[in-house]
């Protein structure tokens, strides 16, 4: 498979994808096929499906996730 954006080469691997819920930030670890040059990720319809089972079950409040650093925003 070739990157549709930059022709890159892809390669599976495994990534961080971040799922965001309101002003929350979760990031489950996914397998993905990623571009070599410019990074874009490419899911299988079975992850896509996982991500989004799992964005309704964090939204729903069946799953909680852990805290594990904190985003401050800094005045300009």
């Amino acid at each position: 498979m070739r990157c549709a954006v930059c022709g890159g080469a892809v390669r599976l691997q495994n990534v961080q994808e971040e799922l965001i819920i309101g002003s929350d930030h979760y990031m489950v670890s996914v397998r993905a096929e990623v571009c070599q040059s410019c990074g874009e990720r490419y899911f299988s319809e079975r992850t896509t499906a996982k991500l989004v089972q799992l964005q309704e079950a964090i939204q729903q409040g069946r799953i909680k996730g852990e805290v594990i650093g904190r985003v401050y925003e800094v005045a300009k």
